[in-house]
């Protein structure tokens, strides 16, 4: 009883939130500060060598940290391949991430820089692409979450729908918030206090907590510790 009691609260929402948090949030906030460190705002060849290994380093960081995270919830979820769970961690969250970050570089420098889409203000456009990018990197690493512990595929469908929308949902509150509170991305004065910065680092952390609080609950639902759907039968029931 003690035994079941200690594994439900390992595997409540808010501790696989923090669980996600930490090792998500975590790899993004080392594999950017290490990044930093050997990368370098000057030009010449020299110089873009080093940004190059900066990002190989923060692309590594992440996907290291995803990995983890993969094995560490296969481990509470009772996953009887935790490898498969670490590649599917491994190949999902980092890789997107950076595939997503490419696609709002090129979204902003046309739509921001060159003025070729709509006329929108610059916090709105931040707005829609950001919480749109969250939504994309949550949904796709929870879906391979579930290909990597073998989850039937109606339970990968609601990891990926719910966890997306957990993730954009809580990026899209922080948002509206940290606007209300007078730090508007592209406002007078906003690059001063690094308001793009400040805002994407709070907005990253509450999408992570929203989206792991929603993967514990769909993977540890109703106390169950063991949901992989197709697990071995055990003897008892083989010899019913």
């Amino acid at each position: 009883m003690t035994s079941s009691v200690s594994t439900r609260s390992r595997n409540t929402s808010l501790a696989i939130a923090l669980l996600t948090s930490g090792y998500l949030f975590g790899g993004v906030f080392v594999g950017i500060a290490v990044g930093l460190s050997v990368g370098s705002p000057n030009s010449g060849a020299f110089h873009m060598t080093r940004n190059a290994v900066a990002g190989v380093i923060a692309l590594a960081c992440m996907i290291a940290a995803s990995a983890m995270w993969a094995r560490d919830l296969g481990r509470r979820a009772g996953a009887a391949d935790l490898r498969r769970a670490g590649w599917a961690g491994a190949l999902s969250f980092g890789p997107v991430a950076l595939a997503v970050g490419l696609v709002l570089t090129w979204l902003e420098q046309r739509i921001v820089e060159r003025r070729e889409g709509p006329a929108l203000p610059i916090h709105v456009v931040y707005g829609m692409l950001f919480v749109s990018a969250s939504l994309v990197v949550a949904a796709v690493s929870a879906w391979a979450l579930g290909v990597g512990l073998r989850s039937s595929v109606s339970e990968r469908r609601r990891l990926t729908l719910t966890t997306g929308l957990a993730a954009g949902g809580a990026y899209l509150v922080v948002y509206i918030v940290m606007e209300l509170a007078g730090w508007q991305v592209g406002a007078p004065g906003a690059e001063q206090r690094a308001t793009m910065l400040v805002v994407t680092g709070l907005g990253c952390l509450g999408a992570a907590l929203a989206g792991g609080a929603a993967i514990g609950t769909i993977l540890f639902r109703a106390g169950h510790t063991n949901p992989i759907s197709n697990q071995q039968p055990s003897v008892e029931s083989n010899s019913s």
